[in-house]
């Protein structure tokens, strides 16, 4: 059982620690543990309990009233509003509480019901993206445990692939060809997939070379695929190291294809902008497939 302090409660439901503590003495709505120096600690049940109460008062119900409800009518409440209410990204309290409870089935309720209206792109950049960055700020403050966003992602490439699954059942395909990699020690494997079900459903040939493959393993992909497009993310600092040793052994390639990087560090390797081009963000990337598209049609 996991255990929490009155500001992990605070980080993860976005209540003030001095509200909480108000509730908690005037609605006895928690019953902390103590520790054995005394020091108070909240566990799983408390933090689930909270986090329906936050939501459900960000909604217009009263604290007072909420409290005085059984158990099971509070469960209604939240199981009205989490699967009918549409969630945008600046209300992301419902798939939060999911990913807090680990509630698999509901999460994925409210994923189809937001590509629904929204269509699977839009759902993927403005709700999921987000809430990715807010589940990862949460880990890294302690807020919450690596198995919650451990969840998070594995639904995400569940959803990721059934989408690529789709795109590939087209028939459509352009003279173009992407690789995608990823150096060793990058963690953007779900922004990889992201980007190959963008270029399938642009009728895009790619081949996903993986993460952590040697530098003579991707020059022979290279030159058996020939791409004339290779895509990768560089975060890490050493991560240019392994593209300079890349672009070392590809030197000797008559049709070198572009390398397009994105990421904190891509900029450093502006230094090659015969081969390389850095892409800002994923829209810049977008917005480049698409000048291509036209000259390759015609071609």
């Amino acid at each position: 059982m996991a255990v929490y302090s009155i500001t992990d409660l605070a980080k993860l439901t976005g209540i003030k620690a001095h509200t909480l503590r108000i509730w908690e003495k005037r609605y006895n709505i928690l019953s902390p543990g103590r520790t054995a120096t005394n020091m108070r600690y909240y566990s799983d049940d408390d933090l689930r309990k909270i986090s329906g109460i936050a939501m459900l008062t960000q909604r217009g119900y009263k604290i007072s009233h909420l409290t005085e409800l059984p158990v099971e009518e509070m469960e209604s409440l939240l199981a009205n509003v989490t699967d009918s209410e549409w969630i945008n990204a600046e209300s992301l309290d419902a798939f939060t509480l999911c990913v807090l409870q680990l509630d698999e089935k509901k999460f994925v309720h409210l994923l189809d019901t937001n590509i629904e209206q929204l269509g699977f792109d839009e759902m993927f950049s403005n709700i999921l993206m987000p809430l990715l960055d807010k589940m990862h700020s949460m880990w890294l403050s302690g807020a919450i445990k690596k198995i919650h966003q451990e969840f998070l992602i594995q639904i995400i490439k569940k959803k990721l692939y059934q989408a690529i699954a789709v795109e590939d059942k087209k028939t459509q395909i352009l003279p173009i060809k992407f690789l995608i990699f990823l150096p060793p020690r990058e963690t953007q494997e779900l922004s990889c997939i992201f980007l190959i079900y963008a270029l399938k459903k642009k009728g895009i040939q790619v081949l996903d070379a993986g993460s952590d493959i040697n530098t003579i393993d991707l020059y022979h992909a290279v030159v058996a695929y020939d791409p004339q497009f290779i895509a990768s993310f560089v975060q890490e600092k050493s991560s240019n190291a392994y593209i300079e040793d890349f672009l070392r052994t590809t030197a000797d390639l008559k049709n070198h294809p572009i390398l397009l990087l994105s990421g904190y560090y891509a900029q450093d390797l502006m230094v090659h902008q015969d081969v390389v081009r850095v892409m800002q963000s994923f829209d810049e990337l977008e917005d480049f497939i698409s000048t291509i598209i036209p000259f390759s049609s015609k071609n």
